[in-house]
């Protein structure tokens, strides 16, 4: 079956790719582009098109980014230490 997958360039996405990759016929990895503040995860995922050797296109959503305020990966705010189940941990999530 022929599969386009959605990949962030973490460790969960480039994961979904590598297996999506070996069951399935993946055509290529499509990326979001929200003014994430590790931009490195996006060049993480083009490596992984690369490595899989699928074309990779970057969504800039960055007017939808902009609306996310008070998330750690969009804010200049301290990204917390602990547990993810803690309510702390509430601003790492882009909902």
């Amino acid at each position: 079956m022929k599969t386009l997958a959605v990949c962030s360039g973490g460790l969960d996405s480039v994961s979904l790719a590598h297996m999506v990759a070996a069951e399935h016929e993946l055509t290529g990895l499509l990326s979001f582009d929200y003014g994430q503040r590790h931009r490195k995860e996006l060049g993480f995922a083009a490596l992984c098109a690369q490595r899989l050797k699928v074309p990779h296109q970057i969504i800039d959503i960055g007017e939808i980014g902009r609306g996310l305020s008070g998330s750690a990966l969009t804010s200049s705010i301290d990204v917390p230490d602990g547990h993810y189940a803690e309510d702390t941990m509430k601003i790492t999530v882009v909902p």
